[in-house]
């Protein structure tokens, strides 16, 4: 693994109707034929959202109006390790064009794959887009607690919340104890939500 960190921003470019913009890594670059989000390499003085900017425009010509910051993950690749700053891009100008030889292609996030092979710092991101936008963390405070949290928890599974972290270190029987998965485990999964453990 390298010692030196390379920033990158990269963008996921997202339609309205969910699709994604995805580029082929063109011959003479490492992992030439890999897909990959467009994005590249930040200059000195650059914020990630102005090298997101300037990568976009040379690499695919469109102008950027509308993108947040979203995740930051690190990926160790055998002779480099780059920090990627992914940042989720909702309006530009400009229809993307191949301005490096690379092959562009909209995808569905979920079947991303069946463009072909996708550098390995690709797919967390990919996986990420599928979780929802938000998600419940349990505040139970005890088994006193219990009715009342299960009532709040399907109130909110009725208005969409499909994530639900359920958290509590002091619980009576000790956190992973099946009295505090029971009732939540039932009621979520009888609504169609997902429940994570801490």
């Amino acid at each position: 693994m390298s010692e030196r960190i390379i920033d990158v921003a990269a963008g996921l470019i997202l339609r309205p109707d969910g699709q994604l913009l995805l580029g082929q890594r063109p011959d003479g670059k490492p992992w030439a034929g890999w897909w990959e989000l467009p994005g590249g390499k930040l200059e000195p003085g650059e914020t990630v959202l102005q090298a997101l900017a300037r990568e976009l425009r040379e690499e695919i010509g469109i102008e950027v109006t509308q993108a947040v910051p979203w995740v930051t993950y690190v990926h160790a690749y055998p002779h480099t390790t780059v920090r990627l700053a992914f940042c989720q891009v909702t309006g530009w100008q400009g229809e993307p064009a191949s301005l490096e030889n690379q092959r562009l292609e909209w995808v569905d996030p979920a079947q991303a794959a069946s463009v072909g092979d996708l550098l390995p710092a690709t797919l967390p991101p990919l996986r990420w887009l599928q979780l929802p936008t938000r998600y419940g963390i349990s505040a139970i405070g005890g088994r006193a607690g219990l009715p009342a949290f299960l009532e709040r928890l399907e109130r909110a599974l009725a208005r969409g919340l499909k994530l639900v972290q359920l958290r509590e270190p002091h619980w009576p029987d000790g956190p992973g104890a099946t009295s505090l998965g029971q009732g939540a485990w039932g009621k979520i999964a009888q609504l169609g939500g997902v429940l994570i453990g801490d």
